[in-house]
């Protein structure tokens, strides 16, 4: 399947895209990292099989 982009602007848009994917990627398991240990804190996430 081709992607329906100019190739001159699939330049800037490429790096945008996948800085913000980087991002997502970046940030998401650290998010529920974050709710994890918060569940954890409160005693509710222990035993939940994730170490």
């Amino acid at each position: 399947a081709k992607v329906a982009a100019p190739e001159d602007e699939s330049g800037p848009w490429d790096l945008l895209t996948w800085l913000g994917f980087a991002l997502l990627l970046a940030i998401v398991p650290a998010a529920i990292a974050a709710v994890n240990r918060g569940g954890d804190a409160r005693g509710g996430g222990r035993g939940s099989g994730l170490s």
